[in-house]
């Protein structure tokens, strides 16, 4: 019932600015509207949750029509129940005339990729996934920007001298988040220590391994393993310490548990591009938001940062957006990094 509530409610939302009109497996609708067409018809293939997610395919809903209000776009969604139907939506969105197909998964790299090479004359954005094609514009952010305001807000509120980091498999983007948040930890000037896991995502190991830092002191723990958040989260409430979230504001779930969250604004990112395309026309490859244009932030959805953490943070996101501060970008520049605004 909520999930349908908050289709509706994107639904209305667009209505106001843009036609909207929804597919989902073999129910009807799944062209597009039978009415004349506009500027830009864009369609959102989403990932398999689904609009009502509250995550991703709703942010990307929002910023079709954040955008769509003021630029006359009209936009359609086609939802899959599973990957296996990832090709098939694409392929209903091309025979819609899609002008822009935006793929929410980047489990719809193969498929995109294939769509791409097929279909020269028509324009794709993926999230998170690199398809090094003309027509396809891949949507990536900078969120090492926001792991360095993470750390630098667990290291001034420790009363351990312990941080934890834990993250989602050795991969390049979770050593990019550990070089940021070991940056901000030396930032924030406590001379705090950070102790570092890696786990996979699979059910339940999360959060033994978040006891585990846990158990070595840290009393604040950056969870960026991915969709095991909330398991994170709550071994972090159960433990009486802080959790910092990533992706997804999960501090509902432990509301004097969760410090602060790195979010990404993929509403602001999907906006910012329907724009480019209306005044620029459309650009191929990589495209990174970051805390210059608001795509990256810190979110405070608890309210548990203090006032001067908070004024620290600001002050640093403000130097990093000018280009006066740079992340580390691997393990010599963290060692080479002076903190200093």
């Amino acid at each position: 019932m909520m999930k349908k509530l908050l289709v509706l409610l994107a639904a209305g939302i667009l209505a106001a600015g843009i036609s909207a009109c929804g597919a989902n497996g073999a129910s009807g609708g799944e062209g597009r509207a039978a009415e004349e067409r506009s500027s830009s018809y864009v369609v959102l293939i989403t990932g398999t949750a689904g609009l009502g997610d509250q995550g991703v395919n709703d942010q990307l809903w929002e910023g079709i029509g954040n955008a769509g209000g003021e630029l006359g776009i009209r936009g359609n969604y086609l939802e899959s129940k599973t990957e296996a139907e990832y090709g098939e939506k694409i392929r209903m969105a091309l025979e819609g005339e899609a002008d822009l197909i935006i793929c929410a998964d980047p489990a719809m790299g193969s498929a995109a990729a294939a769509a791409a090479e097929e279909n020269p004359d028509s324009r794709f954005v993926i999230l998170d996934t690199i398809i090094e094609k003309d027509n396809v514009a891949c949507l990536t952010c900078a969120r090492e920007q926001g792991a360095f305001l993470a750390g630098l807000a667990a290291g001034m509120t420790t009363e351990t001298g312990k941080v934890a980091f834990l993250g989602g498999g050795e991969t390049e983007e979770s050593r990019s988040l550990l070089w940021g948040w070991e940056a901000g930890v030396r930032a924030s000037g406590s001379g705090a220590e950070t102790c570092c896991a890696f786990v996979e995502e699979s059910a339940g190991t999360a959060a033994e391994k978040a006891k585990e830092l846990i158990g070595q002191g840290a009393d604040v723990i950056f969870q960026a393993s991915g969709s095991s958040g909330a398991e994170v989260i709550r071994a972090a409430a159960e433990a009486g310490v802080m959790a910092v979230g990533t992706g997804e504001d999960l501090s509902s779930l432990a509301p004097e548990h969760v410090l602060c969250t790195v979010t990404r604004r993929r509403d602001r990112e999907i906006s910012r591009l329907l724009e480019s395309l209306t005044s620029d026309g459309f650009s191929g490859g990589i495209i990174r938001g970051s805390l210059a244009d608001g795509c990256v932030e810190l979110s405070d959805g608890a309210g548990n940062l203090p006032p001067e953490v908070r004024e620290a943070a600001d002050k640093w996101s403000a130097a990093i957006a000018d280009g006066a501060v740079n992340i580390p970008g691997d393990r010599d520049e963290l060692e080479r990094f002076e903190p200093q605004l």
